[in-house]
């Protein structure tokens, strides 16, 4: 018998809010986070826009030390599990032994880090690098030095599978779990890519909105104008548990985590797969995981990045795994609130998924004013809409053709 794995606990830092709370009253309330970039001069830039966290400051989190020692990737991740491990009331002495572990999901490591050194570098030379420059570049100083922070001896396990890294590192804390070789995980995902090379390198791909104009309708899933996504930052931390556990020590326990699944297009880097086959796959092995049909299933959080052919691809993935439901089942998209922030995004839309089973909201797909006919699905357009969900599924898609889908499920 394999044990339930339950969330208790969740801290999101993201582009519309600092907490739990004011991410989700920010997502009902359709309140859109894409803005002007201010982190550098982006003005000769194609596109100028992103979703930035503002009004973060790492000190609130971290020493003082420890910030000019570390990067923003690492910043973010930090205090989301700091958030974390304060709505899940966990008390330290749960972290201080080989049954805790901390699961991270990462694209890229410490950019700002990268960027900034290798300019003193070749400006300087050698001798005036910081000695930390390379702890700050690896994508797997987040997951460590949230271990550091809380005293957490148990794996450490960073996944760089690009927008798909917070689910497979829920998948991977999961089975952990499940198997029982620990007791609780902290899982996340985080993500700082608004620096100048890396906005350029996606410039370079043509994949990016063209909407600087006006920022906050630039991003606009499932819209027939569609031109793009838009870059995000942020990070979001989960604290999973043992079901028996977390019951014992009154835990808030917000859902059961059911299964997930991570499949492979095999077709391109750069491109997904016309058909769909690869995020259709992964869902419903994500199902069968669950031991769920897709009757059971009452809304699904939309990787829709507002990309002209991925938002197609993944419509017409939804409406071969549905069928005749596929009209009548909620779908929605939070990015075209808060952009593409990477490896966060799939913790930031469990985080989403779960707030909506508490409220019995669904958050809006916002900037929906022309319906496009290849995304023929309910996609809770502009506005928040009230409803009842026990069970949902998430998906996401990433770069090499990599798909991750998740159920989770209101706890019975």
């Amino acid at each position: 018998m394999r044990r339930r794995v339950v969330i208790t606990g969740m801290g999101v830092v993201a582009p519309n809010g600092i907490g739990k709370q004011a991410f989700w009253d920010a997502l009902v309330r359709g309140k859109p986070a894409i803005r002007e970039i201010t982190q550098f001069d982006a003005s000769s830039y194609p596109c100028r826009i992103a979703g930035e966290v503002c009004g973060f400051d790492p000190v609130d989190f971290m020493s003082a030390k420890t910030v000019r020692r570390t990067c923003r990737f690492i910043h973010l991740a930090v205090a989301a599990a700091h958030l974390a491990i304060t709505d899940a009331s966990l008390p330290q002495h749960r972290f201080e032994n080989s049954r805790t572990g901390v699961i991270m999901g990462n694209s890229f490591g410490g950019l700002d880090a990268l960027e900034e050194q290798f300019a003193i570098f070749h400006e300087k030379g050698l001798t005036r690098l910081s000695p930390f420059t390379t702890g700050m570049l690896s994508p797997h100083s987040a997951a460590s030095q949230i271990a550091i922070d809380l005293r957490v001896r148990g794996p450490s396990v960073t996944l760089a599978t690009g927008c798909p890294a917070g689910v497979s590192a829920i998948q991977v804390g999961m089975e952990k779990i499940a198997r029982g070789s620990i007791d609780v995980a902290l899982v996340g995902g985080s993500e700082a890519p608004i620096t100048p090379g890396t906005v350029a390198a996606f410039a370079a791909t043509r994949t990016l909105a063209k909407q600087n104009h006006d920022p906050s309708t630039a991003c606009k899933p499932f819209d027939r104008n569609r031109s793009g996504f838009v870059l995000s930052e942020g990070a979001a931390v989960v604290v999973l548990e043992e079901l028996s556990q977390a019951q014992s020590r009154s835990a808030p326990i917000y859902a059961e985590v059911l299964g997930c699944s991570v499949t492979n297009d095999a077709y391109s880097i750069f491109d997904i797969d016309p058909s769909g086959d690869g995020l259709y796959r992964a869902m419903k092995n994500a199902l069968e995981a669950s031991r769920l049909t897709t009757e059971e299933i009452d809304y699904i959080s939309a990787h829709a990045a507002s990309m002209v052919l991925t938002d197609k691809v993944e419509s017409l993935a939804i409406n071969r795994l549905l069928g005749k439901r596929a009209h009548t089942v909620p779908v929605s998209s939070i990015k075209s609130m808060i952009g593409q922030p990477m490896a966060a995004t799939g913790i930031l839309q469990v985080a989403a998924c779960v707030l909506a089973f508490q409220d019995h909201v669904i958050p809006p797909t916002i900037n929906y004013e022309h319906p496009d006919p290849e995304c023929d699905l309910d996609c809770v357009p502009n506005k928040a809409r009230k409803k009842t969900t026990e069970t949902a599924l998430i998906n996401t898609h990433g770069y090499g053709g990599i798909n991750a889908a998740l159920v989770v499920r209101r706890i019975r």
